[in-house]
């Protein structure tokens, strides 16, 4: 097995893991297993202007949309405004941000 291919089957079966901490979610219509981190005012750093905010971990290989900061997105019926995007190893982290005020 190449490196590639065991990396590809690691985000599977170790990083978005639905017996673990993965749950299904749905992005912008599409349902795709991922995990969902609640970010406090002091990990928020990088997100700015926001009172509540999320992190979105998805695989690269299950969403079609190409995210980018400032575009709008829903999260389980929910509206959030995209303040960053990462990629890291076909792991995709979306920073989100919600205005509370």
């Amino acid at each position: 097995m190449s490196f590639k291919e065991t990396v590809n089957a690691d985000i599977k079966n170790v990083f978005i893991n639905e017996s673990d901490f993965a749950e299904k979610i749905n992005l912008d219509g599409l349902e795709v297993l991922g995990v969902i981190s609640d970010v406090s005012g002091k990990d928020s750093d990088n997100i700015e202007s926001f009172q509540s905010s999320k992190v979105i971990y998805v695989a690269k290989k299950d969403i079609t949309k190409n995210y980018k900061p400032l575009d709008l997105l829903v999260l389980n019926n929910k509206r959030y405004v995209i303040n960053q995007v990462k990629e890291d190893t076909g792991i995709i982290e979306i920073y989100l941000g919600v205005n509370d005020r």
